[in-house]
C-alpha cells in the first residue's frame, strides 16, 4: 500500500483523482497477476479500485493499508 496508495497515487494525482484511482488500481491488479495468475485480475482490479477510492475519500494512505491488512488476515482464517 505504501507503493500503490502513497507513492504511485501521489505521482498520478496531478493528472486528476480519477487517473490516480484507476492507475494505482490497475498497477495493483497487474502486480497480483504475477503472483496468483490472470484469473484473479477482475477481483484484484475491484479490490484496487476500492482501496484507491478509500485513499481518495480519506486523503490518507493508512486507511487502505489497514483494509488490506484486514483482508489478508481474513483470507488466512
Amino acid at each position: 500500500e505504501a507503493f500503490f496508495r502513497r507513492l504511485l497515487y501521489g505521482v498520478l494525482l496531478p493528472y486528476g483523482t480519477g487517473i490516480a484511482v484507476a492507475g494505482s488500481a490497475a498497477a495493483f491488479a497487474a502486480v497480483h497477476v504475477t503472483v496468483w495468475g490472470a484469473w484473479v485480475l477482475p477481483l484484484d482490479l475491484a479490490a484496487g479500485l476500492v482501496l484507491s477510492w478509500q485513499r481518495a475519500a480519506s486523503g490518507r494512505w493508512s486507511v487502505p493499508a489497514a483494509t488490506h491488512v484486514l483482508a489478508n488476515i481474513l483470507a488466512l482464517v
